[in-house]
This record gives structure tokens, sequence and C-alpha cells, in this order.
């Protein structure tokens, strides 16, 4: 279970024009991820937040995190370091302020006037992460038949894959053929 930090923001919701700064280091050596999987943490720096009260009832969480991921690459397997460098701007409502404002997909809403600051940063990486992630452009993975990494030797499988839209025809050859 990963342990909370957490921050009450009931004087930045009640008090025009506060503003509070903090900082914070994340403590986990790893993330986890939302497809169930841990990746090692190779860098990172502390969590920086400034937070500001925009008017009665919202604030503004500005701040920035900088963490380096150790991730398969998705063509051959290695371990590559993915870089995400987080600058963030959320505004926040208190629960009585929530139901007032007509565009709710810019607003995130709070478990009371508390916020999760690892689980906040947590989807900050979430939202982050690169849809493909490659050790080169010109990676040539693993074959599919015996194994081998192609980027370090090549191997003799036959890696042609029909068209499966000429299946039809291909059965007509195939019935056709002497044996």
């Amino acid at each position: 279970m990963r342990e909370l930090k957490r921050i009450n923001l009931t004087e930045e919701f009640l008090s025009e024009g506060r503003v509070r700064f903090e900082k914070s280091e994340y403590p986990f050596e790893e993330y986890s991820g939302a497809d169930g999987l841990s990746y090692p943490i190779s860098s990172k720096s502390d969590i920086e937040l400034k937070i500001s009260n925009v008017k009665k009832g919202q604030i503004l969480l500005e701040g920035s995190f900088k963490i380096t991921l150790l991730m398969p690459c998705d063509r051959c397997l290695k371990d590559v370091e993915v870089p995400i460098d987080l600058e963030f701007q959320k505004e926040f409502l208190d629960e009585e302020h929530q139901g007032s404002m007509d565009d709710k997909d810019e607003f995130y809403a709070l478990e009371g006037s508390d916020l999760n600051v690892f689980d906040f940063i947590d989807q900050e990486i979430l939202l982050n992460l690169p849809s493909k992630i490659l050790c080169s452009d010109e990676c040539k993975g693993i074959c599919p038949i015996c194994g081998t990494d192609r980027n370090l030797n090549e191997c003799n499988c036959d890696s042609f894959v029909p068209d499966p839209r000429m299946a039809g025809i291909m059965d007509i050859f195939m019935a056709n053929k002497e044996v």
C-alpha cells in the first residue's frame, strides 16, 4: 500500500488571495502503472507546488515534477530511460462550489478539503506517459518465431505474414496445388 501525503486545503479555499508553497519528496523507488506493472525510477526531483486562492471556494494548483522511468522497449523489451517532465495547472473547487460551475471538465473534485499529492502526481505521470516506447527509431524488435533480438543478430526465420484479405485466393491456389 502506498504511503499517503495529504495536504489540507481548507485555509486556501476560505482565504481570498492566499498563496502557499509546498515541496515534497516522491518517496517511491518504482512507479506502479495503470497496467498493473511497476517500473523502476532512475531519477526524480522534488514535487514543487504552488497553491493559490483564485476566489472563495476555488484554488489553482500549479507545480512541477521530473521523473525518469525505466520501461521496456515496445519492440525488443530492452530497458529504456523515459524522462517525464511534468508542468501542471489544475483548478479545484471545494464541495460547496462544485455544483455551481458550468464547465466541470476543467475542475477536479477533492476528497473533502484534502489533496492526496502522490495520487495526483501518479495520475499526472499516467497522463504524460508516451504511447510508444522505443529504444531507437531503428529498433528491429524480436523475431516472433525464434525470439532472437534482431538488433543484435539476424535470424533466418521466414517472417512473411500473408495478407488476410488474400486468404480466399490463397485457398484456391492451395486447393489446385499438386502434392
